[in-house]
């Protein structure tokens, strides 16, 4: 992917070979919370070299197609007589709306006719461009630690305009650590998931814990990231088997 790009096009009549066509085109800025790019295309053409011979002085008309909306251009004049310089025959710039995940491609093309004056009698460029994508659902980091302890879980956010929530799913219990913060990092205090944590993985030692942030702006879902984390058992529990509930009986002869 890149900010800018350059898409090469054909060009028509007795004397094309003599000529270069093309599309610049480039980035100018993203937005982060509305999810959008602000896009520049440029047609244009040159000689290859100077050249002497006949009028150059020619008027063309084109057309420039960015994502579907289409710009005319009528009435452009130019001379390429003893001149390599790069003639802009159109040109827009667009927003441009991208994907809920923040990538985009976009198609972008371009035709034109010529009176041939210069011996050229139009020509076509047509592509795609990649644009950058936007970052858009925030992700997370952990260390792992033992269960029972407080752990800091640190938010990597790409707008301050959207909220966080953070929920966990260890083994067959699930639950929800933090709701609709904008904090940069969150403090999770497992104390009280501590018995019931130990309770789902009586013959091991530790297992992972999946944590996962789901990123909204207002109530729409932006995107969502996990990471898993190691729980470990610490190492001073007792896991002997309890006594409580056993009942004795004896048979009486």
């Amino acid at each position: 992917m890149a900010n800018k790009g350059t898409i090469m096009g054909n060009v028509t009549g007795s004397s094309a070979s003599y000529y270069q066509l093309w599309i610049d085109w480039e980035t100018l800025s993203q937005s982060i919370s509305a999810n959008t790019s602000v896009v520049k295309a440029s047609l244009r053409f040159r000689c290859k070299s100077s050249v002497s011979w006949g009028s150059y002085s020619d008027s063309a008309a084109a057309t420039l197609t960015i994502n579907g909306v289409v710009k005319s251009v009528n009435s452009i004049t130019y001379n390429c007589q003893y001149n390599t310089s790069v003639h802009t025959l159109a040109e827009n710039t667009l927003t441009i709306s991208h994907n809920a995940n923040g990538s985009k491609t976009i198609n972008i093309s371009a035709t034109f006719t010529a009176n041939a004056g210069s011996g050229m009698t139009g020509g076509s460029v047509s592509g795609t461009a990649v644009l950058d994508t936007i970052p858009r659902a925030s992700t997370i980091s952990a260390q792992g630690f033992d269960i029972g302890q407080t752990e800091t879980i640190n938010i990597q956010r790409n707008s301050s305009s959207f909220t966080d929530t953070i929920t966990y799913q260890f083994l067959s219990l699930s639950g929800t650590i933090a709701t609709n913060t904008n904090a940069s990092y969150v403090n999770w205090d497992t104390s009280a998931l501590k018995e019931s944590f130990i309770r789902q993985i009586p013959n091991a030692s530790s297992a992972n814990c999946l944590l996962t942030v789901s990123t909204y702006s207002g109530s729409t879902l932006i995107g969502t990231n996990s990471i898993n984390v190691k729980l470990t058992v610490p190492s001073d529990t007792d896991t002997s088997p309890s006594m409580t509930g056993i009942i004795k009986t004896e048979k009486i002869l």
